[in-house]
This record gives C-alpha cells, structure tokens and sequence, in this order.
C-alpha cells in the first residue's frame, strides 16, 4: 500500500520535484502522535524518533530520498503495532491521511464512505445538456450531441442553431 501510494504521488503530484520525502515520513508520524496518545516522536534532521509515553525509544525512522519513503512509512506503523496499542486507530490509514499534510492542505486520502460521498459530489457537478456547441456568426451552433443526454431526447441534432434558450435570444 505504502509503495503505491508513494507512486501515486510521485506520478500525480504537480509540485512533486519540491517535495521533501523526509517531509511525508515526519507529518506521518506527528499525525499518528495526534491521534495515539502514548506516541512521542521527536525530529532531528532526517530522523524521526518514535518513543512511548514513559520515553522509552521504539524506533527511529530515517528517510533520505522518495526511496526510502514507502519503507519508513512500513517500520513506523510495525513499530507502533509492535509497542503499544492504537486503540481504534488504523494506523496504515492516518499515516496515510497525515502524510498528505506535508503535499498541500487540499490533497487527502479518501476510503469508504469519504470517497463514495466524494464521487457522488463529484458526478452531481457535471451537468449540462448533452452537446457540444460552438459560436458561428454570432450564433450557437450544435457540433455534437451525446447519446443518452437531454439534448438527444429532445431532438437536437449536429448543425442545429439554437436561437432562443428559455425565451431569450442567443445572439451575441
């Protein structure tokens, strides 16, 4: 899981080449500290610490290139696991959400339901009628019409001007 998302991110990511990989790994890991509340981590230059409450050191964690990333992501969640327990923390699953703090505030990890409400959202926003159009001479002309859409049902074809929308010109 780790690999791939690391993957992900090198492939999709915008800005990937001003990511520090280090970055990933240390939001991972302040974000399982916020969410466990015997986890300690302590950062000292490309090194992430991870201790127990009693301070007491259950890992430590170095990331120097995007390489590095989906194994320090692995050795933090099997140090946890390993030491204490999560509770009702998923630890694979907020590492994951907490490393995307370190790309930008609108990257997140979306499982289950965040993502069934996500792609249901997201197919609510596209509408239209069914048509690509184009401006000819000042008027809307019909390029082509989509199967299945409300332009199709209601009888407009490719080459079709459309002149009056709801009563209102279209001209200019």
């Amino acid at each position: 899981v780790y690999g791939r998302t690391v993957g992900l991110v090198r492939e999709l990511y915008l800005d990937g080449e001003q990511l520090d990989p280090h970055a990933l790994v240390a939001a991972a890991a302040n974000g399982l500290a916020d969410r466990i509340d015997w986890l300690l981590v302590e950062h000292d230059g490309r090194r992430v610490q991870l201790r127990k409450g009693d301070g007491t050191l259950i890992g430590e964690i170095r990331t120097e290139t995007w390489d590095d990333i989906a194994g320090a992501l692995y050795a933090l969640e099997r140090a946890i696991l390993r030491h204490g327990d999560p509770g009702d923390v998923d630890v694979r699953l907020a590492a994951l959400d907490a490393a995307t703090d370190a790309l930008d505030r609108y990257s997140k990890v979306l499982v289950g339901d965040g993502l069934d409400r996500f792609d249901t959202r997201l197919r609510g926003t596209l509408v239209g009628i069914g048509a690509r159009l184009r401006t000819e001479s000042e008027q809307l002309v019909v390029v082509d019409v989509f199967d299945e859409g409300p332009a199709q049902r209601g009888g407009l074809v490719a080459g079709d001007r459309v002149l009056r929308i709801d009563d209102r010109s279209t001209v200019n």
